[in-house]
């Protein structure tokens, strides 16, 4: 995700040098939910820019890159900013979490059987 990520916005920073595109600015965060039930992951950026239009960038790209098998519309989020202190409180606390397993109890054993769910990337937007 985060390579794929950096492809697009790689691509976008050269057609702004040449003038011939959008620069893409913003925060981004890596976000993994885990499901220990099912044992499962849901992995997802969280991602406030400057504008609708670099959002709506973004998401198109995004889709481009992973061609239905593992991103899709419905799932990409993209919502106005309406208090961006909060917001920016949210997508920095994920750069902060402790990573350790979640179920004490089962710590040590092993989990071969671990699924990804979906990629998605929730776009918050500057109003």
């Amino acid at each position: 995700m985060i390579e794929g990520f950096r492809c697009i916005t790689s691509r976008y920073r050269k057609r702004a040098q040449r003038g011939t595109g959008v620069k893409l600015m913003g925060i981004k965060s890596l976000e993994s939910n885990y499901n220990h039930t099912a044992h499962t992951y849901n992995p997802h950026l969280h991602i406030i820019v400057a504008t609708k239009e670099m959002g709506e960038i973004i998401i198109q790209e995004w889709l481009a890159k992973w061609k239905n098998n593992w991103a899709i519309r419905k799932c990409q989020d993209i919502r106005p900013v309406k208090d961006l202190e909060s917001s920016l409180v949210e997508i920095i606390k994920y750069g902060s979490k402790i990573f350790t397993e979640p179920d004490i109890k089962n710590r040590s054993k092993n989990r071969d059987n671990s699924l990804i769910h979906e990629q998605h990337c929730i776009i918050f937007l500057k109003p």
